[in-house]
């Protein structure tokens, strides 16, 4: 399991996931199916398509993968340059299929203001609420 430490509020249900489909897929990663719609735009924000947003996620942490197939994907990015922006992107990129499984939605992560203030929002709350 490779979780990035800017979410603090990832739950157990979601490792448990984690584990069962890294053990069934061999590479998992958590995320949002999307909600809103997307727009893939040139450099001038010149709108050049509208992806099916039934294929389109957000990825989360943890990102899970067997051992000998994340140290191939980190072997591959460096061998040809690669910078990704996840772990399951790099192991894409070394040929990997990478299987979604549903995350949650306060597993988010805090890098801006406002997502501080809902963190805020989430320490908050109780036990029983969260």
């Amino acid at each position: 399991l490779i979780h990035d430490g800017a979410r603090p509020f990832v739950d157990g249900k979601i490792i448990e996931n984690s584990i069962k489909n890294v053990k069934e897929y061999g590479a998992a990663c958590t995320g949002l199916p999307a909600r809103d719609t997307i727009k893939i735009v040139d450099s001038k924000n010149a709108v050049l398509s509208t992806p099916d947003r039934i294929s389109i996620w957000h990825a989360q942490t943890p990102q899970s993968f067997k051992k000998n197939i994340i140290i191939e994907a980190y072997e591959n990015a460096k061998k040809k340059g690669i910078f990704g922006t996840d772990d399951a992107g790099l192991a894409e990129s070394a040929g990997f299929r990478v299987y979604m499984f549903e995350g949650n939605s306060r597993n988010i992560k805090l890098t801006t203001a406002e997502d501080l203030l809902l963190g805020e929002y989430y320490i908050g709350l109780s036990k029983t609420e969260f």
